[in-house]
């Protein structure tokens, strides 16, 4: 990665890109770590479908150390050529009666690329509002996409029961899921398993998001 376009020396290394292990990389010692993740995004976006588009939803970490890039610091005064580092996901806090997925799970946004991991359930699709309870179960926050007003604030629930996520409409406004092998079941009061490739769409504001199921990663 980091096609050399000009005669600024570059610090050569290896960068562990979720199952991309130590893929060779040559970068400007001027930039940041955020830099270094935005210019990551740009060269794995197409062949990782569970790499989102916002740079500040992961960080930078050299392995050696186990810790992360100061996000504060250029990238030359906190590494030295053949390290290897990785890109890691920040993790939001799970919350009290919240329990950890034993596999990775995500939702795609279709139409702008939004990507939101799932680590814990049970969670929420919505947006955020402290007036109102299980608040920290808003995992899945829509409030920024453009359609983003017209999703309740608790609109639908994910949990998962005996190994398998299920998906359950919170609120009056209609939820439709589309299977990835072909037609759609409407949720209304009742729970509906959620398999790899199925979308689920907020039918007021035509948001579509993508179940992702990627293999477990090496750790």
């Amino acid at each position: 990665m980091g096609t050399r376009v000009d005669a600024v020396p570059r610090i050569e290394c290896f960068i562990d890109v979720f199952h991309h292990t130590q893929e060779r990389a040559q970068i400007r010692p001027d930039i940041t770590p955020a830099e270094l993740v935005q210019a990551i995004i740009d060269e794995f976006a197409g062949e990782i479908s569970y790499l989102g588009r916002n740079a500040s939803a992961y960080t930078i970490w050299l392995m050696e150390e186990e810790r992360e890039l100061d996000p504060g610091q250029r990238v030359d005064a906190q590494i030295r050529p053949g390290v290897r580092l990785a890109l890691r996901e920040r993790e939001k806090p799970r919350p009290p009666g919240a329990h950890l997925l034993a596999r990775p799970f995500y939702l795609r946004e279709i139409n702008h690329g939004y990507i939101y991991k799932v680590p814990w359930l049970p969670a929420i699709i919505g947006r955020p509002d402290p007036s109102l309870a299980e608040n920290e179960l808003v995992l899945v926050d829509l409030h920024d996409l453009p359609n983003g007003a017209r999703v309740s604030r608790r609109h639908v629930r994910l949990l998962e029961r005996d190994g398998e996520i299920f998906v359950e409409r919170c609120a009056r406004n209609s939820v439709t899921l589309l299977r990835a092998e072909g037609g759609e079941e409407s949720l209304e009061n009742h729970l509906l398993p959620l398999h790899p490739g199925d979308k689920i769409r907020l039918d007021r504001s035509q948001i579509l998001l993508e179940a992702l199921f990627p293999e477990p990663r090496a750790a």
